[in-house]
């Protein structure tokens, strides 16, 4: 490589806020689930956003230090896989995955994923986002 040329790091995504939004995409409708199992089609589903994500630049999988997880009443929990079987399958999927220290790398993962207009066309996670921002973000 040339001296002068500067590499571009690579971006950072939260695996845990990408899984989430894995969840929250079975939550629209748009996609048909062709998997046996709920996490085999969360899993397909989070695989498919790393593709997409990392059509045009190179990313870094990362567990940041705040992530984003599905937090619903126990009797409105709307998925057939408890949280509790969920947090599992994601604690198994993230044990190799390095921390990050960005600060804010969970809402910036959030954003990603909301703007990327492939991801939108497919999956329609807009049609979540009023029932996750009153669900995940507020403060009560």
């Amino acid at each position: 490589m040339p001296k002068n040329v500067m590499m571009t790091p690579a971006t950072e995504y939260d695996v845990i806020t990408l899984y989430t939004f894995a969840m929250f995409s079975l939550l629209s409708g748009e996609v048909v689930c062709t998997k046996p199992t709920e996490m085999e089609e969360v899993q397909m589903r989070y695989d498919d956003f790393v593709r997409i994500l990392s059509k045009d630049a190179e990313i870094k999988l990362v567990c940041a230090s705040e992530s984003y997880w599905p937090q619903y009443p126990e009797d409105k929990w709307p998925w057939a896989t408890t949280l509790n079987e969920y947090r599992d399958y994601v604690a198994l999927a993230v044990r190799d995955v390095p921390e990050s220290a960005t600060a804010d790398l969970q809402v910036m993962t959030m954003s990603a994923l909301l703007a990327n207009e492939e991801i939108e066309e497919k999956y329609r996670l807009s049609r979540v986002r009023p029932k996750l921002f009153s669900q995940m973000l507020l403060p009560f």
